[in-house]
């Protein structure tokens, strides 16, 4: 009768260049941008406002590009319009105590697509 035996042990691999490393990675970007936007706030009590916002950005020619080993890499084109919508909270925790928190939501459409959010805690001293 055979046994079976499992090994655990991981392999080694080791990876060498064939040529000397001289230059491993060189990144540019090159963006031409013109964008605006609003934002609205709304004061709720002394402690909280509730905002809105909409912004709008126009990448006319943007190009990123990368080389490794000397090897140029094929950039990306980035030109085109995205749209972007915002609701966030703004809170004070109290009067006496200086801590602000700001807990946001922002959606992307067009060029760039996604959604974000965000928390920030901040307290003055």
């Amino acid at each position: 009768m055979k046994k079976a035996r499992l090994s655990l042990k991981p392999k080694k691999t080791i990876i060498e260049p064939k040529a000397p490393v001289k230059e491993f990675v060189m990144i540019r970007i090159l963006l031409r941008a013109l964008g605006g936007g609003f934002r609205f706030a709304y004061v709720v009590d002394e402690l909280a406002r509730v905002y809105v916002g909409a912004a709008y950005e126009q990448e006319f020619s943007g190009e990123a590009g990368a080389t490794v080993y000397g090897y140029n890499v094929n950039p990306a084109k980035m030109s085109g319009s995205t749209g972007m919508g915002e609701l966030g909270l703004y809170l004070k925790y109290s009067e006496t105590l200086p801590l602000y928190i700001d807990l946001g939501i922002q959606g992307y459409m067009g060029k760039k697509e996604g959604v974000l959010g965000s928390l920030q805690v901040r307290y003055e001293f």
